[in-house]
């Protein structure tokens, strides 16, 4: 069993105090993964970093002090993407691995003109991948989803679960018109409960088999969208 909080958190992990604190929030939680979407940086206090193959930076925590924090405990990864470091993608976790890797669309699916897929083995059968698709027409939206899901698929060891959660950009309406037999393997907030300020909802889960429960979701809005915690067994 893990737990994971996923967050759109506009900006972030730079100089913005208030959005970072949040972040420190989640370390003081013991979340096994935090994942970000529009992050700008990994936490200043963060440092060490070494470059994967694949573009993926992995920040060290801080050597504890006198006074241990529990951020002491948790690795950055992170992926860059765009001219403006203010969209990317990050995921904290306190399982330090080299089996972490960003994935690229194709370019009929936008190529390098559309964010990756940022993703993590956080445990030996947990891989945890932080999503932001781009807003587009919803069937190509969808289609980038599923490029990004079988793509991991296929890097997962045998007998291990997948886990994507983010910002969508696709509300769930047009899932359950189009795709309906892919349903159970979302997880929403109630249909009442909008996930973004614009009264849209935009941030879920999808898990290819394990149960997802406990989905909670912060009832102000840190940024323009909510923070969801979940569990997942």
């Amino acid at each position: 069993m893990i737990n994971v909080v996923t967050w759109n958190m506009q900006g972030g992990g730079g100089t913005d105090t208030v959005k970072n604190a949040i972040v420190q929030q989640f370390f003081n939680r013991r979340f096994d993964a935090i994942c970000l979407q529009e992050m700008t940086n990994p936490l200043e206090s963060f440092s060490l970093r070494e470059m994967e193959p694949n573009g993926v930076v992995i920040a060290y925590p801080p050597p504890p002090t006198r006074t241990p924090h529990a951020l002491n405990n948790y690795f950055c990864y992170y992926k860059r993407w765009g001219v403006n470091p203010r969209c990317s993608l990050a995921i904290y976790t306190r399982a330090y691995t080299h089996d972490c890797g960003a994935i690229s669309l194709p370019a009929d699916l936008g190529g390098a003109g559309q964010r990756p897929m940022l993703w993590v083995r956080v445990a030996p059968h947990y891989y945890v991948a932080s999503i932001h698709l781009s807003q587009d027409a919803p069937g190509t939206m969808w289609h980038r989803f599923e490029y990004f899901k079988n793509e991991l698929a296929f890097l997962m060891v045998a007998g291990s679960s997948c886990i994507i959660a983010g910002d969508y950009n696709l509300p769930p309406d047009y899932i359950e018109a189009h795709h309906a037999a892919e349903l159970p393997h979302f997880t929403f907030t109630p249909a009442h409960v909008p996930t973004q300020q614009n009264g849209l909802r935009l941030d879920y889960v999808y898990s290819d088999t394990p149960m997802v429960t406990n989905l909670q979701y912060s009832l102000a809005f840190p940024s323009d969208h909510r923070i969801l915690n979940f569990r997942v067994h």
